[in-house]
């Protein structure tokens, strides 16, 4: 059963591993929000060269267990599902935030599909039974809050500040 909580992950070390598409799109929120991330692959697409190096920092190495040592979130998106299963093993031994794409069983946290609006952050999640599911809510959020929403919010902080 997962408890559903927004973290904030500005001050932590936060290492994703595997640099394909499951990884770009798990990379989304950090890029989006500016959040420093460490990107682990042997190869990557494109798209993340392109990416500035203060945000997103690119290591084409082959992944060790130094990589994420020192880090307190982990994303394991690589395309070896026996490589992402003794990274979340790792992890889980050493109280680590986990989360392994190609197991929910393994990770310790899911990443839900997320709407963001300015400061209004609407998440939703079939606690990872139905990705499609998930997707099919997150585009219909997308069309009921639109980007009037991050207004709406400095709207309502202005009026609690009065």
């Amino acid at each position: 059963m997962y408890f559903p909580i927004h973290l904030d992950v500005c001050e932590m070390k936060i290492t994703l591993v595997g640099g394909g598409k499951i990884a770009w799109r798990k990379c989304q929120f950090f890029i989006h929000n500016k959040i420093p991330v460490t990107v682990v692959a042997k190869e990557f697409l494109p798209a993340f060269k392109k990416l500035p190096g203060e945000i997103v920092r690119c290591m084409k190495e082959e992944y060790k267990v130094d990589h994420i040592r020192d880090s307190d979130l982990v994303i394991a998106a690589t395309n070896n599902a026996e490589l992402n299963a003794e990274i979340g093993a790792y992890c889980k031994q050493q109280g680590k935030l986990v989360n392994v794409a190609s197991s929910t069983s393994i990770s310790n946290f899911i990443m839900p599909g997320i709407v963001q609006r300015g400061d209004l952050l609407l998440s939703v999640s079939t606690s990872g039974k139905s990705p499609s599911l998930t997707k099919e809510i997150k585009q219909a959020l997308q069309k009921q809050y639109g980007p009037e929403y991050a207004n709406k919010v400095q709207d309502r902080v202005r009026e609690r500040e009065r």
